[in-house]
């Protein structure tokens, strides 16, 4: 059973991000991007919940990687906007938001320190289904206008 995540993800999840090496912590700054460019609840949605949202076909493989059930945020700006560019393929509407994850919304992990991979400072984050997207999330994010960079801000 899953007290802190959808009843639709798999049998004793949280567990499996435990024995993963995942944690509860601060980590700031993050970046995520914003498909449509608009700070709202939805964008925020674990990988999982966007595809069955937009009706995309979920992959077995992706069925049994705790990733597909995370919200994908980068510790890096600059490695942010190359997926965004070349892996997303530049979506015209696509923003950047600069925030932070806080300790008490779910846990975290660079996807690095689970399996090997190119992008270096990806980072997954299991939000808790506890929490509200709306009062607890997105009042820690803000969207950087076109050509910001998050210096000297204090997020």
């Amino acid at each position: 059973m899953n007290e802190k995540y959808p009843e639709d993800y798999p049998e004793d999840f949280e567990e499996k991000l435990i024995e993963a090496g995942a944690t509860t912590k601060e980590v700031k700054p993050v970046y995520r991007i914003l498909y449509d460019g608009e700070l709202k609840a939805e964008n925020f949605d674990s990988t999982f919940h966007d595809y069955k949202r937009r009706g995309k076909k979920i992959t077995k493989r992706q069925l049994n990687d705790i990733g597909t059930y995370s919200t994908s945020v980068f510790l890096n700006l600059e490695e942010a906007n190359l997926v965004r560019v070349y892996s997303m393929r530049n979506p015209p509407n696509a923003r950047m938001a600069v925030g932070m994850i806080a300790a008490d919304t779910g846990y975290n992990q660079r996807t690095i320190e689970r399996k090997e991979q190119k992008r270096r400072t990806h980072c997954d984050w299991w939000i808790f289904s506890t929490i509200s997207k709306e009062k607890e999330i997105l009042p820690l994010f803000e969207v950087l206008k076109e050509g910001e960079d998050d210096q000297g801000k204090d997020v």
